[in-house]
């Protein structure tokens, strides 16, 4: 699956679909310069890590080896921060960071609405 304008879709509408070895050998590609990633996924059967294509994008990616097989995630990291504008945020929300005057503003659910593990760093307040 892939999100293309917002829509996620099977990417056999766009290409064929990759075979498990082929997915393995990408996985393999994609960690070359890295054996320390390497040995990670083998003894771990997941991994998470940066990957970049020079003149085209950056990508947060996460490979996993699940039911005997590779797969792999990648979220496109655009080499430019979108404006406020361009990121069509909601009304309140856009205020909010356009109004913020020192680093990025921090937004928080009510008390006791969401897992601890979301909270920033120095917990809830």
């Amino acid at each position: 699956m892939a999100r293309f304008h917002g829509q996620l879709e099977p990417l056999s509408q766009h290409s064929e679909p990759l075979t498990p070895s082929e997915t393995e050998r990408v996985r393999r590609a994609m960690l070359a310069a890295h054996s320390d990633k390497m040995a990670a996924f083998d003894a771990e059967n997941e991994i998470d890590f940066s990957y970049t294509v020079p003149d085209l994008a950056r990508f947060r990616v996460n490979a996993f080896r699940q039911r005997g097989s590779v797969s792999i995630v990648a979220r496109v990291i655009p080499f430019t921060v979108r404006t406020v504008a361009r990121a069509m945020l909601a009304g309140p929300l856009k205020a909010v960071v356009s109004g913020a005057s020192s680093g990025p503003p921090t937004i928080r659910a009510a008390s006791r609405c969401a897992r601890s593990s979301a909270w920033p760093a120095g917990g809830a307040t």
